[in-house]
């Protein structure tokens, strides 16, 4: 891991140390971290992504234009997948 990306890592787990969500130590030796994770993290999670669907179902949509069509959100000229 970079410095960068270790620092990130420490940080996030330091968020979820404060919040009782999981016990993390740090290898001293190797690069690498144990996390014990706690039972209240599954409704923590959920919480959050329902926050999140919620946070993007708030957002105006934006228009998406076929770029072979050049029509807004009404292509026929290929198929949706």
């Amino acid at each position: 891991m970079t410095r960068a990306q270790h620092a990130w890592i420490e940080e996030y787990l330091k968020n979820m140390r404060d919040q009782g969500l999981v016990e993390a130590a740090e290898e001293r030796r190797q690069a690498c971290f144990h996390v014990m994770v706690s039972d209240r993290y599954t409704e923590w999670r959920e919480a959050n992504l329902l926050a999140d669907k919620i946070a993007r179902e708030l957002k105006p949509k934006r228009s998406l234009v076929c770029f072979s069509c050049f029509q807004l959100s009404a292509c026929t000229t290929s198929s949706s997948t």
